[in-house]
């Protein structure tokens, strides 16, 4: 199945955010380094990629373990929320490269248009505020509404319910692999954008659409004619 084909065959687009649709993941690893450091600890990129698009509760229980930490996982949260906070109401949020054109681009064919993040209501309402796109969706899922972490479904699988899709109808964007084994569980149709080259065959063992970039799966969309006609 090509890119067009499998846009011929859904009707609601779910993207993740961080590392998607805003430049946020820079912040969160900042904010990371900065609590574990205080350990005398560091985190490897490949503990990084195995955290990446999880919750803050679930990224720090796993942090700690690896790293052989013993703080308290709870207070440690509590204070990354803080941190988080701060950093996204006093620093300048971007959106990614070609992302509100691919929202646009998906939005102007007449997609639903929703949003499934790990990050927390109050930051993710925050983020999406500051750069003006809070109406661009049609309904918003974020981390402390569910139950589980990606990679658990649920995230996925509570938005589609609410919008009244069939999960095989949904059309999901992520950058982690946590995002994309939990669309995949939900039995939903994911791509994979902004995959650095020395991990694109881990996201390849997921999903056969990976994109160096945002840029390069909207160019793909550019292409299509007639897909949603």
């Amino acid at each position: 199945m090509d890119l067009s084909e499998l846009i011929s065959k859904i009707s609601l687009v779910i993207f993740d955010m961080d590392g998607v649709l805003v430049d946020t993941e820079p912040i969160y690893l900042k904010v990371e380094k900065d609590l574990i450091g205080r350990y005398g600890k560091e985190i490897p990129s490949d503990l990084i990629e195995r955290i990446k698009g999880s919750s803050l509760l679930r990224s720090m229980k796993i942090m700690l373990s690896e790293l052989g930490i013993e703080g308290d996982c709870e207070e440690l949260v509590e204070e990354e929320r803080r941190m988080l906070r701060d950093r996204f109401e006093n620093e300048e949020i971007k959106p990614m490269p070609c992302a509100l054109d691919t929202v646009n681009w998906f939005s102007s064919h007449g997609f639903k248009i929703a949003l499934a993040t790990s990050t927390e209501w109050e930051n993710a309402t925050l983020i999406l505020s500051k750069l003006g796109i809070e109406d661009y969706f049609d309904h918003i899922t974020t981390g402390d509404q569910v139950e589980e972490s990606k990679p658990n479904p649920e995230i996925y699988l509570k938005t589609a319910k609410v919008m009244e899709v069939n999960p095989a109808s949904c059309f999901v964007v992520e950058d982690s692999l946590n995002g994309i084994k939990s669309a995949r569980s939900a039995g939903m149709n994911v791509v994979a954008v902004n995959v650095r080259r020395d991990i694109r065959d881990e996201f390849l063992k997921l999903t056969p659409f990976v994109f160096n970039s945002m840029c390069e799966l909207l160019d793909g969309l550019l292409k299509i004619r007639g897909a949603c006609e």
